[in-house]
């Protein structure tokens, strides 16, 4: 634990860094919409897989799955973080071996951090094994149960698309335990479960129930 905020504590005097700067505000944003836009795509393949029609009307379902995706992308960045940050500590030990009068002088002076270190080089070493032990932590632990949490995503969307983004009533004849989504004037996509809890949808021609309430 000490070890992760020790290193949660430099990515944000980073993050900082390279926030006050106009560059490195419009390539962060462009980091957040494309993560965005990665998570919202695989939302709509996970959703698509499951009821087997083009989910556009179920949009918050597609929302909720990028909820459950976002330990995936933590996965994934932390390659991308794992890779950076061996550049940027490469950088960071020149700033260090550098005599401070001339760190003023070199670009890196931008994301280097400031505060004074009494013994700067074993503290970049110990920041060099934390930053690569927390962050292959995380890219191993959910890499050796990417399995068992897809087959929890599945299973929480189903639930998710049961309870809240289907509708128990409708003009269409439904059974008892069903529900209905309605996927244009004459298709619609029954939901139904049973006593053991597992879903399963299908795709059905409405009846309408108009003359049976006549």
């Amino acid at each position: 634990v000490f070890c992760f905020f020790g290193v949660l504590s430099d990515f944000i005097i980073v993050y900082k860094k390279i926030w006050e700067t106009l560059i490195g505000k419009a390539i962060i944003l462009l980091l957040f919409a494309f993560i965005s836009n990665i998570a919202l795509a695989l939302s709509t393949q996970v959703v698509n897989e499951i009821v087997g029609i083009n989910p556009q009307n179920l949009k918050y379902s597609i929302n909720f799955v990028s909820i459950l995706l976002i330990p995936i992308l933590v996965s994934a960045c932390s390659i991308v973080l794992l890779l950076s940050s061996v550049i940027y500590l490469y950088l960071y030990a020149i700033l260090v071996i550098t005599p401070g009068n001339s760190k003023t002088k070199t670009m890196l002076s931008v994301i280097s951090p400031n505060f004074s270190e009494p013994h700067p080089v074993p503290t970049m070493i110990v920041r060099v094994i934390f930053i690569i032990t927390a962050l292959s932590l995380i890219y191993h632990t959910f890499n050796n149960n990417s399995s068992k949490y897809s087959s929890f995503i599945e299973d929480k969307t189903r639930s998710f698309i049961y309870h809240f983004e289907a509708l128990e009533k409708s003009r269409c004849k439904t059974k008892q335990n069903e529900k209905i989504i309605e996927i244009n004037d004459r298709e619609i996509i029954i939901i139904s479960t049973n006593s053991d809890g597992d879903y399963t949808f299908n795709l059905e021609l409405c009846e309408p129930i108009l003359n049976d309430r006549k």
